[in-house]
């Protein structure tokens, strides 16, 4: 373990996790909390569009993502990463207010790779995303074919109205 407090096995420092949701309480939050166990590669977009940009162009081991947001929702997201061949076994943990047993359902036919109900406390949160990470046999890559089939993104960047700015990770990732 990292150290005493830490949920967080060795070697989880270097693993990469994607934050994508339109609240950027939740988004501070989650990314606070990665970090206080280990994790120093976190980053996060403030919805779907930009996530599905953040992957094609940046590797990560893990995504936890908002189910309902503006542009592209999370479950949009969920099909767009495993329509891909590199992206079926990424890690992708979806949180969401809608607890109702046809949308859980719906994600676990999606795909889903575990799902957390707002609100959360944050040990359930970590437990999720170390037992996702060191489950998986996910080699982390880029999935540039994300964008292929939608507008481009200048399209969706030109019709918002106020945009805002994501956070960068605190490393640069290749």
């Amino acid at each position: 373990m990292n150290d005493s407090n830490s949920m967080a096995p060795d070697g989880l420092e270097k693993k990469r996790i994607l934050v994508i949701d339109d609240q950027s309480s939740i988004r501070a939050v989650v990314k606070s909390y990665l970090k206080e166990l280990g994790f120093h590669q976190v980053a996060d977009v403030t919805n779907g569009l930009k996530g599905l940009e953040y992957l094609s162009v940046h590797a990560v081991d893990l995504v936890i993502c908002d189910w309902e947001m503006p542009k592209v929702s999370g479950l949009e997201c969920l099909q767009k990463v495993r329509a891909l061949d590199a992206g079926k076994t990424l890690p992708f943990l979806m949180m969401t207010s809608v607890s109702d047993t046809d949308s859980v359902r719906n994600a676990i036919a999606e795909g889903v790779s575990d799902y957390l109900t707002k609100p959360f406390q944050p040990a359930q949160l970590g437990m999720k995303a170390v037992k996702l990470i060191t489950r998986s046999k996910h080699r982390a890559c880029r999935l540039p074919d994300l964008m292929q089939s939608r507008k481009s993104p200048s399209d969706h960047l030109a019709e918002e109205n106020s945009p805002q700015e994501d956070s960068t990770p605190d490393e640069e990732q290749p």
